[in-house]
């Protein structure tokens, strides 16, 4: 039911986080370990067959798996920096750096890019280096190729391929 009022009702960080469950904030080493150890073993086997195998059609799905795995490898690196898959320091920043390698990202740089920088400053034009919102008016005066290239590729596919296109990668 919409609110009938002009004002907003009083809603909160900290009015939401009381009525969640502890659970919700509960982050067990035994999970966080299982998650990278998975994503560990899965990239060693990927890796062991990419090394071995020589049957030019298997490849290409030896590489997508890959890409998959060291994309799971890097969530693992990604929650370690935000310091949510442990309460432990030392497991959040071994674990981390060493989630972040088969990416080829370099953790604690990455870190404060991502914590302070990027989410620092989501959605502010020209601060965010991640996201580039742009304006009704600025999407108006795009071409046709632009507009499907904005709705595309940075909404359904991400934004690696304009980060390609900008030469930031």
């Amino acid at each position: 039911m919409k609110n009938k009022t002009n004002h907003s009702p009083k809603e909160t960080l900290g009015s939401v986080r009381e009525i969640l469950s502890d659970e919700t904030f509960a982050n067990p080493a035994y999970k966080g370990v299982g998650y990278f150890l998975r994503d560990l073993f899965f990239f060693v086997i990927v890796t062991v067959l990419l090394w071995n195998v020589d049957s030019w059609y298997v490849l290409p799905f030896l590489w997508f798996f890959a890409g998959m795995i060291i994309s799971a490898l890097f969530v693992v690196g990604h929650d370690c920096a935000h310091e949510a898959l442990f309460k432990s320091k030392f497991l959040q920043y071994w674990i981390g750096q060493t989630a972040m390698l088969p990416s080829l990202h370099a953790y604690n740089q990455w870190g404060y890019g991502h914590n302070r920088i990027h989410h620092g400053h989501t959605i502010k034009r020209q601060a965010d280096f991640v996201w580039h919102p742009t304006t009704k008016e600025e999407y108006s005066e795009f071409g046709i190729f632009k507009k499907i290239d904005a709705s595309i590729f940075l909404v359904y596919l991400g934004r690696r391929f304009l980060l390609y296109d900008r030469n930031l990668v």
